[in-house]
């Protein structure tokens, strides 16, 4: 029997603005599977990052989530967490990946810098030693050439494909 790990529900997200409001997202229903791989596709604009940020409750305003559930495995329903306990299961057990995720690292910070900040946002704050550890473990996990490089450089020294996850 398959488990299900995310299950989502007459999903509705609007931008509401001063004389009018987009209804980005109207009534989506999704489910995901354990071991399953999920592909959202569209048009630019249609609304699947828009989706995706709600579920996680990473929307900036004028945006919002006026309807719906996202029940998760063991979490319950993500659009009804309190911020402080989403935030512990965002990064932990579920996580968004931009489309260009280039744009969202700290040109000014090393990538170990930055690997470090993410970690204490999500888990127990640990030594500079034991963070850099579990970067390079990462990094190895999945297929970056050369991860002590990586985490000694800046987003603008890795290629494309290091930017985007892939070896280079």
């Amino acid at each position: 029997m398959t488990q299900t790990l995310l299950n989502v529900k007459e999903l509705a997200v609007e931008f509401v603005g001063h004389k009018n409001t987009v209804h980005a997202v109207n009534r989506v229903n999704l489910s995901v599977d354990a071991g399953e791989i999920v592909g959202i596709v569209g048009e630019s604009g249609c609304g699947k990052s828009s989706a995706v940020k709600g579920i996680l409750g990473l929307l900036q305003p004028p945006g919002q989530v006026t309807g719906g559930s996202a029940e998760f495995s063991g979490h319950g329903d993500l659009l009804s967490m309190k911020h402080k306990n989403l935030r512990r299961v965002r990064g932990a057990d579920i996580g968004y990946v931009a489309q260009n995720p280039f744009g969202s690292m700290n040109p000014i910070y090393s990538i170990e810098q930055q690997f470090r900040n993410i970690l204490r946002a999500h888990s127990e704050p640990s030594s500079k030693k034991v963070a850099r550890e579990r970067a390079l473990e990462m990094l190895t996990n999945v297929g970056i050439a050369g991860p002590a490089r990586v985490l000694d450089g800046y987003a603008h020294q890795l290629s494309g494909g290091n930017r985007h996850g892939h070896a280079a």
